[in-house]
């Protein structure tokens, strides 16, 4: 059509994926870092980290061994449903450009939508508890 180009080269959405992410993490930290040394000095907030540990490492840890150990899942899909159980997309991405290979995304892709829901879930049974 003329002298449009529908075109975006893979360099300029790299550029441009990188300076959303930028200025993400630069609004993020601007607005969370005021009070956060404070929060953690505190007995709410030691209380609060060992409560994420444990939602986020401990499920982790178990899922990954017995799957490891008694499914004798591929190593690959293990890793994309581990990232997926932690809703880390960054680190799917990693797996997947490392491998090359299809099998993390669909790791990924399976546990995903149960594990948001529970996620979800966690919070609000929390956020009841400690009311």
């Amino acid at each position: 059509m003329g002298r449009i180009i529908f075109y975006t080269p893979p360099t300029v959405l790299k550029a441009f994926k990188d300076l959303g992410i930028i200025l993400f993490l630069a609004v993020v930290g601007l607005s969370s870092g005021a009070g956060f040394f404070g929060l953690i000095a505190s007995k709410e907030g030691l209380f609060l980290i060992g409560l994420g540990i444990l939602i986020t490492a401990v499920p982790l840890f178990l899922v990954g061994l017995f799957m490891k150990l008694y499914k004798k899942m591929n190593y690959l899909t293990l890793c994309g449903a581990l990232s997926g159980c932690i809703t880390s997309l960054p680190s799917l991405t990693f797996i997947s450009n490392m491998s090359g290979a299809d099998a993390a995304p669909l790791g990924y892709a399976t546990v995903y939508p149960l594990t948001l829901a529970l996620r979800i879930f966690a919070a609000q049974l929390l956020g009841l508890l400690l009311i």
